[in-house]
C-alpha cells in the first residue's frame, strides 16, 4: 500500500504530535524541525536495520571482487555488498562469512545471494510503521524537543503501542504455521542414547 508521505511530511507529523504547528518545509519549522531533520536519517537507518521489519528486506546476487585475496584466516574471496545494504540477514548457500565494511568475506568462489535490510521510501512504508516512526523520532529527539515530562511519557507509551501494531501488520507477509506442524517440532529427538533418551 502506497501512502503519499515524504520526509518533510513525516517531520511535520512528528512536530504536530508534540504540539507544534504543521509545517510546509523544514526551514519554516524553526529549531525543532531542524533538530528532527538532523536525526532523521540515523534513526531511520538504525531502526530498519533491525530484524523486526520484513518489509525492509531485499535480495541480491553478489558480485565477486576480482583479484582480491584477503589472505587472512580461512578467507580467500571477497564479494561486494549492495550500496543500500544496512545489514545482512541471510546468505545463500549457507556458508560461513564475515562482513567488513561494504564487503563480505568468505571462502570459495560460488554464486552467492543475500537477504538484507535496506532503506524504504516513506511512500512505501506501512501506515502503522509511519505512526510508530513519528513517535520514535519524537522520543529520540529527547528534552530539546519534548520539554514536558508528561508529554515524554505519553510519547513513549504511544511509540510502544504503534510499534506493536506495526509488528503485527509486518507478520502478515508470511503465512502462519501451526506449532505441531513446525519442522522444529519434527526434528526433536524421540529416542537414542543421548541425553534425555527415553525420558517422559
Amino acid at each position: 500500500m502506497s501512502i503519499p508521505y515524504n520526509r518533510t511530511q513525516m517531520i511535520s507529523t512528528t512536530l504536530n504530535l508534540l504540539g507544534y504547528p504543521l509545517i510546509q518545509s523544514i526551514a519554516s519549522g524553526g529549531p525543532a524541525a531542524a533538530a528532527l531533520d538532523n536525526l532523521y536519517d540515523l534513526v531511520m537507518a538504525a531502526d530498519l536495520s533491525s530484524p523486526n521489519w520484513r518489509f525492509a528486506s531485499k535480495t541480491a546476487q553478489l558480485s565477486l571482487v576480482a583479484g582480491v585475496d584477503p589472505d587472512f584466516d580461512w578467507f580467500d574471496s571477497v564479494y561486494q555488498l549492495p550500496p543500500d545494504c544496512l545489514a545482512v540477514w541471510q546468505i545463500y548457500p549457507n556458508v560461513p562469512f564475515e562482513v567488513f565494511g561494504e564487503r563480505l568475506w568468505t571462502t570459495g568462489s560460488q554464486a552467492l545471494s543475500i537477504q538484507y535490510r535496506a532503506l524504504v521510501p516513506e511512500s512505501m512504508l506501512p501506515p502503522a510503521y509511519l505512526m510508530y516512526f513519528a513517535y520514535l523520532l519524537a522520543d529520540s529527539a529527547g528534552p530539546p524537543i519534548v520539554k514536558d515530562a508528561n508529554m515524554s511519557q505519553l510519547i513513549q507509551a504511544q511509540m510502544t503501542k504503534w510499534r506493536a501494531q506495526a509488528m503485527i501488520v509486518n507478520t502478515q507477509g508470511r503465512p502462519n504455521q501451526g506449532l505441531t506442524n513446525s519442522p522444529w517440532v519434527s526434528a526433536r529427538a524421540s529416542g537414542g542414547s543421548g541425553y534425555g533418551a527415553g525420558r517422559v
